[in-house]
């Protein structure tokens, strides 16, 4: 998995970074070759060297006498040709330090298409190889309406590429008008941005891409990929997710009651055939299903139990299901700590961290189930765990456990206790 974080110009150099690091080279193991002197736990030091368009940075995790004895990667970085290991870091507090580095060989992904479509929006178009003979089919348009304020991606999986085809017709392209902006009247999922430089988070393997983007003090997340299905391969053979944060194209000054995210996804009340989104599974029946919690109607949220992600969501009580897929209405009935009704509910309970050196916090899997078309634990969204912000938790903090760091994001412009999720680094 590569951790990757950096800053973009505007919306469509954000599709450029993007591009880079899901087909660049990025660090993958760290270690200490000479821990110098005057070196601070704490410290980021940069990697020297090597054609990138984002340069890697290892932190100081411990250090006796200002001599360093233990890092890990803060940014693993996307090059084009890596730079020389061990490797002379610069910054922090100290000198004299060098660090032993690894490559991933390639973070796994191949832009099938990355052209200019119209003036100097991008179409993408990337194919994984999921570590093997998997091929993976993600991709994302860019698009404007400056009169409307409009600086969108909408977001799209397939089951395959023609080369020469327009993206529309792509095998089993999924739901999104393809170009929002010049008809904003059929669902899908969409990312939207700004023409102003924008802060990003890039967690990435060779199955699955999941961003995180700063738009002023939201934090929009997408989801491009595989998801860790329950089933076996032969049984789920393509587990295809694809998620923005909100169902349809629009302007920033409109977000804040229709944006929503991974952990809790929404969609619009189906005026102008947006009901859909923001999130879409592709099936063992070789369909796409829409993923949502709840609905937007006015000022109010109603919910929807028939294909959500929990904890967040609350799914229908099933019982025509198979043993593993038993779900019970009050098994994951969290509405005290997450209220499901209303677009800003105040909790009735808090989970409260576990006191400590550094206190402990609950993490909960964001967990796809089906009511229809079938009764089924569908899979797992990897890496993105639900998190209370209650306590001292913000946006840009990590929780550490053992030797894995996960940051710590709200979802889009929620700052409820229950409307913040943590994304694995390392």
């Amino acid at each position: 998995m590569s951790w990757i974080r950096g800053s973009a110009t505007d919306f469509i150099d954000l599709s450029d970074e993007l591009v880079a690091a899901a087909t660049g080279d990025s660090v993958a193991t760290v270690a200490v070759s000479s821990g110098g002197t005057g070196y601070t736990e704490g410290d980021v030091l940069l990697v020297a060297g090597g054609t990138n368009t984002i340069a890697a940075q290892v932190e100081v995790t411990s250090e006796t006498g200002g001599v360093i004895d233990g890092v890990r990667i803060y940014n693993a970085g996307a090059y084009t040709a890596t730079p020389t290991t061990p490797n002379s870091a610069t910054g922090g507090t100290g000198s004299g330090a060098s660090i032993t580095l690894t490559f991933t060989g390639g973070n796994g992904w191949t832009a099938n298409r990355n052209a200019i479509y119209s003036g100097s929006d991008k179409e993408v178009m990337l194919e994984g190889d999921g570590g093997g003979s998997d091929a993976i089919h993600v991709g994302w348009r860019t698009f404007r309406d400056v009169p409307a304020g409009y600086y969108n991606w909408e977001l799209h999986g397939t089951t395959g590429y023609t080369a020469g085809a327009d993206m529309k017709d792509q095998p089993s392209i999924s739901p999104g008008f393809f170009d929002g902006a010049s008809n904003d009247d059929q669902a899908g999922a969409y990312l939207l941005l700004h023409e102003a430089s924008v802060d990003f988070w890039f967690s990435i393997t060779s199955y699955r891409i999941i961003g995180v983007v700063k738009v002023g003090t939201a934090y929009f997340n997408f989801f491009l990929g595989w998801a860790d299905r329950f089933a076996t391969s032969t049984e789920y053979p393509y587990p295809l997710v694809v998620a923005g944060h909100t169902s349809a194209p629009d302007d920033l000054s409109n977000q804040g009651k229709m944006s929503s995210g991974l952990l809790d996804p929404w969609r619009d009340n189906g005026a102008n055939g947006l009901a859909a989104g923001p999130m879409f599974v592709y099936f063992t029946d070789g369909g796409w299903h829409s993923v949502h919690n709840g609905l937007v109607s006015s000022s109010a949220r109603q919910t929807k139990r028939d294909r959500v992600v929990i904890p967040c969501g609350h799914p229908q009580g099933q019982s025509d299901c198979a043993p593993e897929d038993l779900i019970l209405n009050n098994m994951l009935d969290f509405d005290e700590f997450i209220p499901i009704a209303g677009l800003s509910n105040t909790p009735t309970a808090n989970i409260h961290p576990t006191p400590g050196t550094a206190d402990g916090y609950v993490m909960l899997p964001c967990t796809i189930v089906f009511s229809d078309p079938t009764n089924q634990v569908v899979a797992n969204l990897p890496d993105i765990f639900w998190i209370s912000g209650y306590g001292a938790v913000g946006s840009e903090d990590r929780n550490i456990v053992g030797g894995e760091v996960y940051r710590i994001f709200q979802n889009c412009n929620r700052t409820d206790n229950y409307a913040f999720f943590a994304l694995k680094e390392v």
